[in-house]
């Protein structure tokens, strides 16, 4: 992605109706797999790092990117 799209892309991380949409669905996955307490997962391409947050509260995740401009945006998450 080029990185003019990042700040953008984070904005609409939280706003958007299909980004909340999607983590809906992936947070009732979650539930159905009934991961054990502090269970590790990894965010690989964690982008602007939304989905890395809301990992984070269901135990110990790590984001992983390519982009130094969108791990920026993650750490200010």
């Amino acid at each position: 992605m080029e990185s003019r799209y990042y700040e953008t892309y984070y904005r609409h991380e939280t706003e958007h109706w299909w980004f909340r949409w999607r983590f809906k669905l992936i947070q009732q996955v979650l539930d159905q797999l009934a991961l054990p307490s502090g269970a590790r997962m990894l965010d690989a391409g964690c982008g602007t790092g939304q989905m890395l947050k809301m990992l984070q509260r269901r135990g110990d995740a790590v984001g992983l990117d390519i982009s130094p401009e969108a791990i920026a945006f993650a750490a200010s998450r």
